[in-house]
């Protein structure tokens, strides 16, 4: 990854001294909702507005207060309209698999004391629902898996849920095959962060000591009461054996057993799913401990060793579980662990067919409106007029339009089960629907027609006319 106009720093990081360039990195993007400023943070990250991602949404600000200091926060919020709330965000050559990050925050903005509830698609998936009322402000972080040019980015209101607000978006290139174990595997597939734990540090770390800007929490909110205090060690790894390149610092803190028999992790997750799990362990240690890994009372890997001076990692994917304990049971000396990764596996519909897309794009510009018919007619949410049957477009209804005839496009609509274009000035002999072997509902009623046409008598499921 090309780095840009760098200028360089020692950090202290619990007793080990890191050189760390801050720079620009290519790829980068962060963007400040809501704003119409361009600054340089305290790490030398560019943020810009976001006023040429959206075309929606209202700008305010937000007096926020943290801890003792206080600033004026720009926000983007979203009025109840029939219009998409969709960000577009430039995707095309910037890696194969990237991070996105949103920020969502209420803080009482509007005075009514009424934080919002929303749910969030990425794609053409629905990736998680935001409710304010608890949890303000609400950070969320994808891992995706890069196949168009432009990355949607949604916003769905909810019923009584009130305005979907946003503080900031940010994206993220990650290395190429990083978590292919996960996505790999599983094709159609996303994760969502559900936690990344520095092990044995009592900080949060982010870029510039993780080069792709994750963010490693510390893990004094997970750890059990016997887990002796962290511990770092300063060592030379041989880092290219790890695919997600996780940055050097946290690999130099971890937690080791001490006086028990196992170390047990206890993460609350939200809900029953899927769930990629990764451990890291670095040799750090002058012995090489032996030990099983169990995930919620089962053995996963058994008498599995650190070796001194050595880096690797551990993957798992859980299926269906509604809790997660992670623990280290001794075999020979003591366990430890340096860092861990734990994501919920989403999936991303299938694609709706390129021809039914093209299709129904041409239709919409026979129409001569503008219907925001824009990505995938089905995902995350059907377009207007029209249902869905997984990726099927299987309803399409275009009624008090100006059609005048139904064109040859429409023959391309072939999992069409219902199409009803009353009062849409048809006129003459019925045609061009010959190849809807699926319709069974078909309303042209309120128009000038003359005559079935023999393409009626293909139609051997239709039903009601």
């Amino acid at each position: 990854m090309e780095l840009h106009w760098c200028y360089y720093s020692w950090f202290l990081l619990s007793s080990i001294f890191i050189k760390v360039a801050f720079c620009d990195p290519e790829g980068f993007l962060s963007l400040s909702c809501g704003g119409n400023t361009t600054y340089v943070d305290s790490s030398n990250i560019t943020w810009t507005p976001d006023g040429a991602y959206i075309s929606a949404g209202n700008m305010t600000t937000i007096d926020f207060l943290e801890g003792s200091s206080s600033s004026t926060l720009p926000v983007r919020f979203f009025p109840d309209s029939p219009r998409k709330k969709c960000y577009k965000i430039p995707v095309k050559n910037v890696s194969s698999l990237v991070l996105v990050r949103t920020q969502f925050v209420y803080k009482n903005y509007d005075g009514h004391n009424k934080p919002p509830a929303f749910s969030v698609s990425l794609g053409r998936a629905i990736t998680t629902n935001v409710n304010l009322t608890h949890i303000d402000p609400w950070i969320e972080e994808f891992i995706w898996p890069v196949d168009k040019d432009i990355l949607s980015l949604c916003f769905h209101s909810l019923q009584d849920g009130g305005f979907p607000v946003i503080s900031s978006l940010e994206l993220r290139p990650l290395p190429q095959e990083a978590y292919s174990n996960a996505l790999g595997d599983f094709p159609n597939k996303l994760l969502r962060k559900c936690y990344r734990i520095n092990c044995g540090y009592n900080w949060s770390l982010r870029y510039p000591i993780d080069q792709y800007d994750r963010i490693w929490d510390a893990d004094e909110d997970f750890s059990p009461f016997h887990v002796s205090s962290g511990f770092d060690i300063q060592a030379n790894f041989n880092m290219t054996v790890l695919k997600e390149s996780p940055p050097v610092a946290v690999l130099q803190t971890g937690r080791v057993l001490a006086r028990w028999n196992d170390m047990t992790y206890k993460f609350p997750i939200d809900h029953q799913g899927d769930y990629h799990i990764v451990l890291y362990f670095a040799g750090i240690l002058p012995v090489s401990p032996s030990f099983d890994v169990l995930i919620n009372g089962v053995i996963v890997r058994s008498n599995y060793t650190v070796n001194r001076w050595e880096v690797s990692s551990l993957f798992f994917t859980m299926k269906g579980i509604e809790s997660l304990n992670i623990t280290l049971k001794t075999v020979h000396y003591y366990p430890y662990i340096n860092a861990l990764e734990v994501y919920e596996i989403l999936d991303i519909p299938l694609e709706t067919s390129s021809t039914t897309v093209s299709a129904l794009q041409v239709i919409q510009q026979s129409t001569g409106l503008d219907l925001d018919w824009e990505d995938d007619p089905c995902s995350p949410k059907s377009w207007e007029h029209i249902e869905c049957e997984a990726n099927l477009v299987t309803s399409l209804e275009l009624f008090d339009v100006n059609l005048r005839s139904i064109s040859p496009t429409f023959g391309d609509l072939l999992d069409l089960k219902s199409l009803d274009l009353h009062n849409t000035s048809l006129a003459g002999e019925i045609q061009n629907i010959g190849s809807l072997q699926h319709l069974k509902k078909l309303n042209l009623s309120f128009n000038q027609l003359t005559a079935f046409g023999s393409e009626l008598e293909d139609l051997i499921n239709l039903q009601i006319l």
